[in-house]
């Protein structure tokens, strides 16, 4: 490929999608990615109607259809009793009522359907083995150095190069991310080893002091993909470092006897520690722009982190896509239409994160509300209209006269 149009760092799933939405533009587009072959640590992952419809607009939908699940319902349970708290419908109310279906996949799924499409493109270049180091914008393009130093030039860079972001600290350079005091930890199991209650299509959601767990099924429902969260000291190192069972078995032993059962089934866990940031004013200067979790981590207690990094994907492509010669102001433009959108999202997550691990009076008080909603079928997804309703595909999108840089 001759200098691309736009170069991206990383190809987990918010830069594949980026790459891929660039490509329907007849952008080339370069990714570089740290890892030796493609990879994406992790169980499951969540798409909710917000970011299905981009992928349909990808033209994933028969593949996403092979490989995902589309549960029937969330339920909300009680960690110590085992009753349940709420329950709300998901497929197929939630596609009535938002025109797209709310889908589980494993993550490892997910990524390979976004890496072989990119693959197949002629449009797009993905180079494993290729971790960036430095760059410079002069003004008319960015020239991208790698730890080989190999240099790329290309118009626009963007940044999809997660929690850890290289291209973040060279930019904004505002320090590392702060840990939250909490690790998450993951696991797929067979649907026939689990109870029955475990094996229906929904998700899961249990809560207790401290500590929550979901689950639901993947990988055309065989295996069940569980991810527990507890408080812990010392965060572990890396995003998929082995864990010992027996420290999370303490951690939910005077939980109800179904959820130890379940637990007693995994063979093995991978943890990952839990980093926020406050919603960050700016996320780019001249040519250079971040995207997903490196403009704005999310905490798993929304379950939209890769949703949001998709719909990054999308609305920057509508804000470059006649711009590319001089594609300041549409960058800066992108940046503040969707720092406002993600900053909502994030802040709820950190509400649903408080929320999950009450205690006390204020656990039983929320207990009350979330058996109230029972009686309201609906409730609880109604209450999520403004998340899962959002279209990226219609966003009106006004760019500036005047470029602020």
């Amino acid at each position: 490929m001759h200098n691309p149009d736009i170069i991206v760092a990383g190809a987990g799933i918010g830069g594949l999608a980026l790459a891929l939405c660039l490509a329907q533009q007849g952008f080339d587009i370069l990714v570089l990615e740290k890892s030796r072959a493609p990879a994406e640590a992790g169980a499951g992952i969540q798409i909710g109607p917000n970011a299905f419809h981009i992928l349909n607009q990808l033209g994933l939908k028969q593949e996403l259809h092979k490989s995902a699940q589309f549960p029937d319902r969330i339920g909300i349970y009680d960690a110590d009793s085992g009753a349940t708290l709420a329950q709300s419908p998901l497929n197929p109310l939630i596609e009535r009522r938002h025109q797209a279906p709310y889908a589980v996949i494993h993550r490892a799924e997910l990524h390979k359907i976004l890496h072989d499409r990119a693959q197949d493109c002629e449009h797009i270049n993905i180079k494993h083995s290729s971790s960036l180091s430095k760059f410079v914008d002069d003004g008319h393009n960015v020239i991208v150095q790698t730890q080989d130093r190999e240099n790329f030039t290309a118009r626009i860079l963007i940044g999809a190069d997660g929690l850890w972001s290289t291209v973040r600290d060279l930019v904004i350079g505002d320090g590392p991310p702060r840990y939250t005091g909490q690790v998450a930890w993951r696991a797929v199991v067979r649907k026939d080893q689990v109870e029955k209650r475990f094996a229906a299509p929904e998700t899961g959601l249990w809560l207790g002091e401290r500590a929550h767990l979901v689950h639901y099924p993947v990988s055309n429902g065989q295996l069940l993909n569980i991810v527990a969260v507890t408080a812990a000291s010392d965060p572990p190192r890396g995003w998929s470092s082995p864990g010992q069972a027996d420290n999370l078995l303490v951690c939910f032993e005077n939980w109800h006897p179904s959820v130890s059962t379940l637990l007693e089934q995994v063979s093995e866990w991978r943890t990952w520690a839990l980093y926020d940031r406050d919603p960050a004013p700016e996320w780019g200067v001249g040519r250079i722009t971040l995207l997903g979790d490196a403009a704005h981590p999310m905490l798993p207690f929304l379950a939209q982190g890769g949703a949001m990094a998709i719909e990054d994907a999308w609305i920057l492509t509508a804000f470059v896509k006649d711009h590319l010669d001089e594609p300041r102001s549409s960058l800066r433009a992108y940046e503040h239409l969707r720092i406002k959108r993600t900053a909502r999202v994030s802040l709820a997550a950190r509400e649903n994160a408080t929320m999950f691990h009450l205690s006390g009076y204020k656990r039983l008080l929320r207990n009350m509300a979330l058996k109230a909603s029972l009686t309201s079928p609906g409730l609880l997804l109604r209450k999520y209209d403004w998340l899962y309703g959002y279209k990226a595909l219609e966003e009106r999108l006004p760019v500036s006269d005047q470029a602020p840089f």
